[in-house]
Protein backbone atom coordinates (compact mmCIF):
# COMPACT_ATOMS: atom_id res chain seq x y z
CA UNK A 1 0.00 0.00 0.00
CA UNK A 2 1.88 3.82 -1.43
CA UNK A 3 1.33 6.49 1.38
CA UNK A 4 -0.97 8.03 -0.71
CA UNK A 5 -3.65 5.11 -1.31
CA UNK A 6 -6.15 6.46 1.54
CA UNK A 7 -6.48 9.65 0.31
CA UNK A 8 -6.59 8.57 -3.28
CA UNK A 9 -9.63 6.66 -2.15
CA UNK A 10 -11.03 9.18 -0.73
CA UNK A 11 -10.55 11.78 -3.76
CA UNK A 12 -12.25 9.30 -5.76
CA UNK A 13 -15.25 8.66 -3.63
CA UNK A 14 -15.39 12.59 -3.56
CA UNK A 15 -15.74 12.97 -7.27
CA UNK A 16 -17.69 9.97 -8.02
CA UNK A 17 -20.32 11.19 -5.45
CA UNK A 18 -19.98 14.36 -7.40
CA UNK A 19 -20.29 12.83 -10.91
CA UNK A 20 -23.75 11.19 -9.73
CA UNK A 21 -25.07 14.61 -9.33
CA UNK A 22 -24.10 16.00 -12.84
CA UNK A 23 -20.75 17.84 -11.33
CA UNK A 24 -17.46 17.60 -13.09
CA UNK A 25 -14.08 17.76 -11.11
CA UNK A 26 -10.51 18.03 -11.68
CA UNK A 27 -8.82 17.82 -7.99
CA UNK A 28 -5.15 17.44 -6.70
CA UNK A 29 -2.99 17.89 -3.96
CA UNK A 30 0.74 17.91 -3.67
CA UNK A 31 2.74 17.48 -0.36
CA UNK A 32 5.40 19.90 -1.31
CA UNK A 33 8.35 18.49 0.72
CA UNK A 34 7.97 14.97 0.64
CA UNK A 35 6.71 15.09 -3.28
CA UNK A 36 4.06 12.81 -2.41
CA UNK A 37 1.24 13.57 -4.81
CA UNK A 38 -2.50 12.64 -5.23
CA UNK A 39 -5.73 13.81 -8.14
CA UNK A 40 -8.28 12.92 -9.66
CA UNK A 41 -8.07 13.62 -13.70
CA UNK A 42 -5.69 15.48 -12.59
CA UNK A 43 -4.48 16.88 -15.72
CA UNK A 44 -7.40 17.86 -17.67
CA UNK A 45 -7.98 21.25 -19.01
CA UNK A 46 -10.51 23.36 -17.05
CA UNK A 47 -11.93 27.18 -17.96
CA UNK A 48 -9.35 28.64 -15.45
CA UNK A 49 -12.39 31.56 -14.57
CA UNK A 50 -10.18 34.01 -12.26
CA UNK A 51 -7.59 31.36 -11.26
CA UNK A 52 -5.94 32.38 -14.33
CA UNK A 53 -5.08 35.49 -12.36
CA UNK A 54 -2.23 33.78 -10.35
CA UNK A 55 -0.01 33.11 -13.72
CA UNK A 56 -0.86 37.09 -14.37
CA UNK A 57 0.84 37.91 -10.80
CA UNK A 58 3.87 35.27 -11.75
CA UNK A 59 4.06 37.07 -15.15
CA UNK A 60 4.11 40.57 -13.65
CA UNK A 61 6.83 39.83 -11.05
CA UNK A 62 8.73 38.31 -13.66
CA UNK A 63 8.58 41.33 -16.32
CA UNK A 64 9.29 43.44 -12.81
CA UNK A 65 12.18 41.64 -12.05
CA UNK A 66 13.68 41.72 -15.59
CA UNK A 67 13.69 45.44 -15.44
CA UNK A 68 10.61 46.56 -17.81
CA UNK A 69 8.84 48.83 -15.22
CA UNK A 70 9.04 49.07 -11.56
CA UNK A 71 5.97 47.24 -8.96
CA UNK A 72 5.69 51.21 -7.59
CA UNK A 73 5.02 52.73 -11.38
CA UNK A 74 1.98 54.62 -11.79
CA UNK A 75 -0.64 53.22 -13.96
CA UNK A 76 -3.66 55.67 -14.73
CA UNK A 77 -7.45 53.90 -14.76
CA UNK A 78 -9.62 55.48 -17.82
CA UNK A 79 -13.24 54.67 -18.37
CA UNK A 80 -12.06 52.39 -20.87
CA UNK A 81 -10.58 49.73 -19.12
CA UNK A 82 -13.62 49.66 -16.29
CA UNK A 83 -14.90 46.00 -16.27
CA UNK A 84 -18.10 44.66 -14.73
CA UNK A 85 -17.74 41.69 -12.64
CA UNK A 86 -15.58 41.68 -9.36
CA UNK A 87 -13.87 44.34 -7.74
CA UNK A 88 -13.79 47.89 -7.28
CA UNK A 89 -12.01 49.37 -9.64
CA UNK A 90 -15.09 50.15 -12.04
CA UNK A 91 -16.93 52.09 -9.42
CA UNK A 92 -14.08 54.83 -8.80
CA UNK A 93 -13.24 57.74 -10.86
CA UNK A 94 -11.25 57.91 -13.69
CA UNK A 95 -7.53 59.32 -13.59
CA UNK A 96 -6.70 57.07 -10.63
CA UNK A 97 -3.02 56.37 -11.01
CA UNK A 98 -2.67 53.03 -8.90
CA UNK A 99 0.95 51.31 -8.69
CA UNK A 100 1.36 48.25 -10.36
CA UNK A 101 1.51 46.29 -6.93
CA UNK A 102 -2.01 47.89 -6.30
CA UNK A 103 -3.44 46.28 -9.24
CA UNK A 104 -1.76 43.16 -8.19
CA UNK A 105 -2.89 42.70 -4.83
CA UNK A 106 -7.02 44.30 -6.39
CA UNK A 107 -6.28 41.27 -8.70
CA UNK A 108 -6.24 38.24 -5.96
CA UNK A 109 -7.41 39.52 -2.73
CA UNK A 110 -10.80 40.77 -4.20
CA UNK A 111 -10.57 39.28 -7.85
CA UNK A 112 -11.01 42.93 -9.39
CA UNK A 113 -11.35 42.35 -12.72
CA UNK A 114 -10.24 45.73 -14.29
CA UNK A 115 -6.76 45.36 -12.29
CA UNK A 116 -6.74 41.92 -14.12
CA UNK A 117 -7.28 43.06 -17.44
CA UNK A 118 -5.04 46.69 -17.35
CA UNK A 119 -2.38 44.02 -16.34
CA UNK A 120 -3.22 41.46 -19.06
CA UNK A 121 -3.37 43.98 -21.79
CA UNK A 122 0.11 45.48 -20.73
CA UNK A 123 1.91 42.18 -19.79
CA UNK A 124 0.96 40.41 -22.86
CA UNK A 125 -1.50 37.21 -22.97
CA UNK A 126 1.41 35.46 -25.25
CA UNK A 127 4.06 36.35 -22.73
CA UNK A 128 1.89 35.12 -19.89
CA UNK A 129 1.11 31.66 -21.85
CA UNK A 130 5.06 31.44 -22.50
CA UNK A 131 6.04 32.25 -19.38
CA UNK A 132 3.80 28.90 -18.36
CA UNK A 133 5.25 26.62 -20.92
CA UNK A 134 8.91 27.80 -19.38
CA UNK A 135 7.77 26.56 -16.02
CA UNK A 136 6.70 23.28 -17.42
CA UNK A 137 2.47 23.83 -17.06
CA UNK A 138 1.70 22.39 -20.80
CA UNK A 139 -2.48 22.68 -19.83
CA UNK A 140 -2.32 26.41 -18.72
CA UNK A 141 -2.40 29.35 -21.17
CA UNK A 142 -3.89 32.59 -20.89
CA UNK A 143 -6.16 34.11 -24.08
CA UNK A 144 -8.47 36.52 -23.13
CA UNK A 145 -9.61 39.16 -20.69
CA UNK A 146 -12.11 39.17 -18.40
CA UNK A 147 -14.12 41.92 -20.57
CA UNK A 148 -13.42 39.12 -23.55
CA UNK A 149 -15.16 36.44 -21.81
CA UNK A 150 -17.84 38.37 -20.62
CA UNK A 151 -18.35 39.02 -24.52
CA UNK A 152 -18.07 35.63 -25.39
CA UNK A 153 -21.17 34.79 -22.81
CA UNK A 154 -22.90 38.05 -23.74
CA UNK A 155 -23.23 39.66 -20.35
CA UNK A 156 -23.64 43.21 -20.51
CA UNK A 157 -20.48 45.06 -20.15
CA UNK A 158 -21.40 48.57 -19.25
CA UNK A 159 -19.63 49.13 -15.56
CA UNK A 160 -22.12 52.12 -15.12
CA UNK A 161 -25.38 49.44 -14.91
CA UNK A 162 -26.91 48.78 -11.96
CA UNK A 163 -27.06 45.02 -10.94
CA UNK A 164 -30.58 44.17 -11.09
CA UNK A 165 -30.65 45.77 -14.45
CA UNK A 166 -27.88 43.88 -16.06
CA UNK A 167 -29.22 40.40 -14.22
CA UNK A 168 -32.54 41.71 -15.88
CA UNK A 169 -30.76 41.57 -19.50
CA UNK A 170 -29.14 38.30 -18.45
CA UNK A 171 -32.09 36.93 -18.57
CA UNK A 172 -34.06 38.53 -21.70
CA UNK A 173 -30.60 37.24 -23.21
CA UNK A 174 -29.23 34.28 -21.94
CA UNK A 175 -25.67 33.17 -22.46
CA UNK A 176 -25.40 29.99 -24.75
CA UNK A 177 -24.30 27.14 -23.15
CA UNK A 178 -21.76 26.30 -26.05
CA UNK A 179 -20.37 29.59 -25.30
CA UNK A 180 -16.17 29.56 -25.46
CA UNK A 181 -16.02 30.86 -21.44
CA UNK A 182 -17.34 27.98 -20.09
CA UNK A 183 -14.98 25.07 -21.84
CA UNK A 184 -11.96 24.59 -22.61
CA UNK A 185 -10.64 25.70 -25.65
CA UNK A 186 -7.66 28.24 -27.52
CA UNK A 187 -10.08 31.16 -26.64
CA UNK A 188 -10.25 30.73 -23.37
CA UNK A 189 -8.67 31.01 -20.51
CA UNK A 190 -7.31 27.02 -19.41
CA UNK A 191 -5.18 25.11 -16.71
CA UNK A 192 -5.59 22.00 -14.91
CA UNK A 193 -5.62 20.70 -11.66
CA UNK A 194 -2.22 19.52 -11.45
CA UNK A 195 -0.95 22.80 -13.17
CA UNK A 196 -1.94 24.69 -10.14
CA UNK A 197 -0.49 22.52 -7.94
CA UNK A 198 3.07 22.35 -9.21
CA UNK A 199 2.50 26.73 -10.11
CA UNK A 200 1.82 27.03 -6.39
CA UNK A 201 4.71 24.81 -5.18
CA UNK A 202 7.08 26.94 -7.22
CA UNK A 203 5.70 30.11 -5.71
CA UNK A 204 6.19 28.21 -2.17
CA UNK A 205 9.82 27.36 -2.74
CA UNK A 206 10.98 29.07 -5.69
CA UNK A 207 12.37 25.86 -6.59
CA UNK A 208 12.20 26.01 -10.81
CA UNK A 209 11.72 29.48 -10.81
CA UNK A 210 15.07 30.47 -11.64
CA UNK A 211 14.01 29.39 -15.16
CA UNK A 212 12.03 32.93 -15.77
CA UNK A 213 13.86 34.59 -13.58
CA UNK A 214 12.58 34.51 -10.63
CA UNK A 215 14.31 33.97 -6.96
CA UNK A 216 12.70 33.95 -3.24
CA UNK A 217 12.70 37.65 -3.61
CA UNK A 218 9.82 37.78 -6.23
CA UNK A 219 8.39 34.85 -4.64
CA UNK A 220 8.07 36.32 -1.34
CA UNK A 221 5.80 39.17 -1.90
CA UNK A 222 3.94 37.54 -4.46
CA UNK A 223 2.72 34.84 -1.45
CA UNK A 224 2.42 37.81 0.75
CA UNK A 225 -0.30 39.12 -1.82
CA UNK A 226 -1.79 35.49 -2.15
CA UNK A 227 -2.42 35.38 1.73
CA UNK A 228 -4.53 38.07 2.33
CA UNK A 229 -7.52 36.59 0.07
CA UNK A 230 -10.54 38.10 1.16
CA UNK A 231 -12.50 35.30 -0.99
CA UNK A 232 -11.81 32.19 2.09
CA UNK A 233 -15.59 29.81 1.17
CA UNK A 234 -13.69 27.12 -0.40
CA UNK A 235 -9.92 25.75 -0.17
CA UNK A 236 -9.89 27.08 3.53
CA UNK A 237 -14.13 26.40 4.40
CA UNK A 238 -13.28 23.65 6.46
CA UNK A 239 -9.53 24.06 8.03
CA UNK A 240 -8.61 25.91 10.92
CA UNK A 241 -8.33 29.52 10.64
CA UNK A 242 -5.45 29.36 12.21
CA UNK A 243 -3.32 28.15 9.06
CA UNK A 244 -1.77 30.79 6.36
CA UNK A 245 -3.43 29.41 3.23
CA UNK A 246 -2.99 31.39 -0.04
CA UNK A 247 -5.24 30.77 -2.42
CA UNK A 248 -6.89 32.18 -5.72
CA UNK A 249 -10.94 31.63 -6.35
CA UNK A 250 -12.20 31.69 -9.74
CA UNK A 251 -15.92 31.51 -10.67
CA UNK A 252 -18.64 31.94 -13.82
CA UNK A 253 -22.30 31.57 -13.77
CA UNK A 254 -24.62 31.14 -16.30
CA UNK A 255 -25.94 28.13 -18.09
CA UNK A 256 -23.34 26.43 -16.58
CA UNK A 257 -22.26 27.22 -12.72
CA UNK A 258 -18.32 26.82 -12.55
CA UNK A 259 -16.18 26.97 -9.03
CA UNK A 260 -12.32 26.32 -8.51
CA UNK A 261 -9.86 27.13 -6.35
CA UNK A 262 -6.38 26.66 -6.14
CA UNK A 263 -3.49 27.50 -3.62
CA UNK A 264 -0.99 26.45 -1.05
CA UNK A 265 -1.72 25.94 2.86
CA UNK A 266 0.97 26.38 5.54
CA UNK A 267 0.64 23.13 8.01
CA UNK A 268 1.36 23.64 11.65
CA UNK A 269 4.48 22.03 11.28
CA UNK A 270 5.65 24.08 8.71
CA UNK A 271 5.37 21.97 5.67
CA UNK A 272 2.83 22.98 3.17
CA UNK A 273 0.22 21.48 0.87
CA UNK A 274 -0.30 22.76 -3.13
CA UNK A 275 -4.16 21.80 -3.68
CA UNK A 276 -6.51 22.64 -6.36
CA UNK A 277 -10.23 21.89 -7.12
CA UNK A 278 -11.88 22.57 -10.65
CA UNK A 279 -15.53 21.79 -10.43
CA UNK A 280 -18.65 22.86 -12.97
CA UNK A 281 -21.87 21.85 -13.44
CA UNK A 282 -24.84 22.03 -16.44
CA UNK A 283 -27.71 24.18 -14.76
CA UNK A 284 -30.81 22.60 -15.48
CA UNK A 285 -33.23 25.20 -17.42
CA UNK A 286 -36.14 26.20 -15.05
CA UNK A 287 -33.75 26.51 -11.65
CA UNK A 288 -34.78 28.62 -9.35
CA UNK A 289 -33.17 30.67 -6.78
CA UNK A 290 -32.85 28.58 -4.32
CA UNK A 291 -32.08 25.64 -6.11
CA UNK A 292 -29.00 27.36 -7.43
CA UNK A 293 -28.12 28.42 -4.56
CA UNK A 294 -27.77 24.82 -3.31
CA UNK A 295 -25.23 23.87 -6.28
CA UNK A 296 -23.27 26.27 -5.72
CA UNK A 297 -22.97 25.15 -2.06
CA UNK A 298 -22.31 22.06 -3.25
CA UNK A 299 -19.74 22.76 -5.76
CA UNK A 300 -17.80 24.47 -2.66
CA UNK A 301 -18.69 21.93 -0.20
CA UNK A 302 -16.65 19.50 -2.89
CA UNK A 303 -13.50 21.99 -3.04
CA UNK A 304 -13.55 22.04 0.82
CA UNK A 305 -13.58 18.19 1.41
CA UNK A 306 -10.83 18.04 -0.91
CA UNK A 307 -8.83 20.59 1.09
CA UNK A 308 -10.33 19.01 4.41
CA UNK A 309 -9.20 15.23 3.43
CA UNK A 310 -5.77 16.47 2.28
CA UNK A 311 -4.97 17.65 5.59
CA UNK A 312 -6.68 14.71 7.35
CA UNK A 313 -4.53 12.30 5.47
CA UNK A 314 -1.20 14.31 5.67
CA UNK A 315 -1.38 15.40 9.03
CA UNK A 316 -2.94 12.36 10.58
CA UNK A 317 -5.90 14.87 12.10
CA UNK A 318 -9.69 14.51 12.25
CA UNK A 319 -11.51 17.86 11.77
CA UNK A 320 -14.87 18.02 13.73
CA UNK A 321 -17.47 17.97 11.06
Amino acid sequence: MTATVTLEITLQRLAEQAAAEGIEAGLAALHVERGERVAWQGDRQFASCSVFKVPVLVEAFRQAAAGEFSLLNRWQLSEDDKTVGSGVLQLLDAHLAPTVHDLLTLMIVISDNTAADILVRRLGAERITATMRELGLRNTWVSATCRRLFELIGLPRDHRMAPAERARLWREHPSDPHAGAYHAGPDNDVTSANDMVDLFAAIQTGAGMERVGLGRTECEPMLAILLRQQLNDRLPRYLPGTLDFAHKTGSLSGPWEIHNDAGVLTLESGEHLAIAAFTRARVPDGTGPRELSALRRRLDDLIAETARAAYEHWTGSHLAK
